[in-house]
């Protein structure tokens, strides 16, 4: 593999694809309702949880995993690829679309004006596909550094518990949203706290 940044970047972009997906099902509730403040509300919360996703995947995993693809050679950097770009990339994808799902029904909820009883199974998609998400990106870091990622297995493990918690519980749909929203936002400041100088050192490595 000669350009191992190229093959990174095309790989990443899959990422912001699904990302967009949830962006997407924000877009597609607020068009189809009349937008009063729970559901503005709730939509400006499905954003941020968009750019949360964004910034826990590119803020630490991705440099480390295209960092860590230049430093190998041979069949390592070949079997590095296949296995971080293409076995932990698939599952990664299926957490963030599982989470749009779950973030589209919340937020037509909202739009129904339901305060609570939402549907379980959107209770359990949204958060599962949160979980999902995060335990690929641990086991990405440890693919990459031969560690996990402990911060995002403690919050996938967080998801886990309160979806299955959540999900028997009757709770606002918009309430499901915010702490969603919250945890990633959390994990995405503490990202840029722990990991931001290490992260700007990788980038200017690479560009040098």
């Amino acid at each position: 593999m000669a350009a191992p940044r190229h093959f990174a970047e095309r790989h990443s972009l899959v990422i912001i694809i699904a990302i967009g997906e949830s962006v997407v099902s924000v877009g597609e509730a607020v068009s189809h309702s009349a937008i009063d403040g729970p559901l503005l509300g709730g939509a400006l919360l499905g954003i941020a949880l968009a750019i949360a996703l964004w910034r826990t995947y590119f803020n630490a995993i991705a440099v480390a995993a295209e960092h860590r693809l230049r430093e190998v050679r041979g069949d390592d950097r070949t079997r590095m690829a296949r296995d971080t770009f293409t076995y932990l990339h698939l599952p990664a994808v299926a957490g963030i679309v599982m989470l749009a799902v779950g973030l589209r029904v919340m937020l037509d909820e909202v739009a129904a004006d339901a305060h609570e009883d939402t549907p379980a199974m959107a209770v359990l998609t949204l958060y599962a596909g949160a979980a999902l998400y995060l335990l690929t990106l641990s086991a990405l870091r440890w693919r990459v550094r031969d560690h996990p990622s402990l911060p995002r297995l403690v919050v996938a493990a967080w998801l886990v518990l309160a979806g299955a918690v959540l999900a028997a519980t009757p709770v606002a749909p918009l309430a499901n949203v915010t702490i969603v929203t919250g945890t990633f936002l959390s994990l995405a400041t503490f990202d840029a706290w722990r990991y931001g100088r290490f992260t700007r050192v990788l980038r200017l490595r690479d560009t040098n």
